[in-house]
């Protein structure tokens, strides 16, 4: 395993694409050879039924909900993913990696603000993140509440008025104030920047530009895993931006 000064280094940028305002550059390891990871997705272990994702208590607690992971390989929660469902839509306020066979509290945040009813006893996958500004805003919330305190925890307040005014600027109207109806009302427009970019060989991650501006970046470990995860997940957080 690479430490974070390391990690760089065994990587290439490779030939950038272009749509509307969006460029991305593909990161590549020319010396990956392996084409399996060692862990599950969160998508794949909920659909295969090994991974559930719920409230905490049948009452319900905001920031906190309960995955139990039953597979036998650890799942990999991303910072920023979006959960449906149960008493209100959230998202992940730390990337996990949740090991295999137990069950563990994971820190989130609420992103429906108008919403405390139970819709579902599960969560399932929205199929998109939280958009770029949000996910950086959360994230910086995060790292200064753990320095603080040692508690992964957003402001949540702060997250409802991104996300409402989101909602204004790109005109999206939602009866409970979820991020979801949002990505709901600008199907075609995201859609059209997923179909546009493709992964290349050996690509493990991407770096975004939104009007010439460097926004994030995405990497993991394994072609296979950018393959299935980074292509529709990033895409449609970077193609959130335009508002």
């Amino acid at each position: 395993m690479l430490s974070l000064q390391e990690e760089p280094s065994s990587l290439v940028v490779g030939q950038p694409s272009h749509f509307r305002n969006l460029t991305v550059f593909p990161l590549i390891r020319p010396e990956h050879t392996g084409t399996e990871s060692d862990y599950l997705l969160l998508d794949d272990g909920i659909s295969s039924g090994l991974v559930h994702v719920a409230e905490l208590q049948a009452s319900g607690i905001v920031p906190e909900l309960r995955l139990e992971n039953k597979a036998d390989k650890p799942v990999l929660l991303l910072n920023g993913e979006e959960l449906l469902g149960a008493k209100q839509n959230r998202v992940l306020n730390l990337t996990i990696l949740a090991p295999s066979n137990c069950v563990i509290v994971i820190p989130v945040s609420c992103v429906e603000a108008g919403r405390w009813r139970m819709n579902t006893p599960d969560f399932q996958p929205a199929g998109h993140v939280m958009y770029s500004e949000a996910r950086a805003e959360q994230i910086s919330q995060v790292t200064k509440s753990m320095r603080a305190s040692g508690a992964p925890s957003s402001d949540q307040e702060s997250v409802w008025r991104n996300i409402a005014a989101k909602a204004a600027r790109l005109k999206s109207v939602s009866p409970t104030g979820a991020m979801s109806d949002i990505y709901r009302s600008h199907t075609a427009s995201v859609e059209g920047f997923v179909r546009a970019f493709s992964c290349q060989e050996q690509q493990s991650g991407a770096a975004f530009c939104i009007g010439g501006r460097f926004i994030g970046l995405d990497v993991f470990d394994c072609p296979k895993v950018n393959e299935e995860d980074l292509t529709e997940t990033s895409a449609k957080l970077r193609a959130g931006c335009p508002g």
